[in-house]
């Protein structure tokens, strides 16, 4: 009986755990700047919820600090361009995939100083490439 309550424990712990293995394909996309850059985290072949995972995180890095925050996520993505607006507005192009979540307004903070980004996805990307 012990272990079949150890097995109902470890299973979803065990599943949990496989979403924080590294990703197997990192993209980076550079910002306006060299404190600000996109990172695309690719997990292929091992997702609980579907075999290929994406999730895309901005960087601030200031002062020796850095801050990362995940702005999309999703199933099968693929980024084909980012395109910037200046310094604090980005309009992501995605290729393929199926978005589970965005937030279009960021907020990072690092060395003291916190840097707003306002991003927007484009649907004619697909339509254009």
């Amino acid at each position: 009986m012990k272990k079949v309550r150890a097995g109902a424990f470890l299973l979803p712990l065990c599943l949990f755990l496989g979403c924080k293995m590294k990703p197997t394909k990192v993209t980076r996309f550079s910002g306006p700047s060299t404190e600000v850059f996109y990172t695309v985290e690719t997990w292929e072949d091992n997702g609980a919820i579907s075999s290929d995972f994406t999730r895309v995180f901005a960087h601030f890095e200031h002062n020796g600090k850095s801050d990362k925050v995940m702005f999309l996520d999703g199933a099968y993505l693929a980024l084909s361009s980012v395109r910037w607006s200046g310094k604090d507005e980005a309009t992501i192009c995605i290729s393929e995939g199926r978005v589970n979540s965005f937030k279009d307004t960021l907020t990072l903070k690092a060395g003291g100083e916190s840097y707003s980004i306002r991003n927007r996805l484009d649907p004619a990307c697909r339509q254009q490439q």
